[in-house]
């Protein structure tokens, strides 16, 4: 993967509660600005969320969800089914199903894309692809801190970090 550029700093974002209240997300990418980004897929949001104690998520009918733990452990029951997941795993579920967070490590955070249910889908995967329109760092380096939001550099750009998400059209 060639040079990349900070689209968005995470700092630069507010945190915003969750539907449900229970918690604070910061979002990269929403609904209405993905549509403006010129590909060729259905709507979608990219957020950070901080996962700090046990709970349900908010259901979000007609909306498939893909999730990847940063920086802990966590088990997620969906529709009843337990999922332990460490750093870097990846769980998809929809909106529709009932989700709840049954354990969680202090501090601990998920990369979560939402995909409305209409077209091709994009993907968020854990690590580089060489198809990747954007990348969210997992790791800081000199250049950028954990959470910042990446672009493919028009000119030379910075190195990517050592640990990265890619969003693939």
């Amino acid at each position: 993967m060639s040079g990349w550029s900070i689209l968005k700093q995470i700092d630069d974002i507010p945190p915003v509660p969750w539907a449900n209240g229970a918690g604070t997300t910061r979002e990269l990418i929403g609904y209405a600005e993905s549509a403006t980004l010129g590909l060729d897929v259905a709507p979608w949001r990219l957020s950070v969320a901080l996962l700090e104690r046990p709970g349900g998520f908010s259901p979000l009918p007609g909306i498939d969800r893909t999730f990847l733990l940063v920086g802990g452990d966590a088990a997620l029951s969906v529709d009843g089914a337990l999922h332990r997941l460490t750093h870097g795993d990846v769980l998809q579920f929809t909106g529709d199903q009932e989700v709840v967070l049954e354990s969680v490590t202090r501090g601990c955070h998920a990369v979560n894309l939402m995909v409305e249910r209409e077209g091709e889908p994009p993907r968020l995967v854990h690590g580089p692809d060489p198809d990747a329109r954007f990348a969210v760092a997992l790791a800081s380096t000199r250049e950028m801190a954990v959470f910042d939001l990446l672009v493919p550099a028009s000119g030379p750009g910075m190195p990517l970090p050592p640990d990265l998400a890619s969003i693939v059209p």
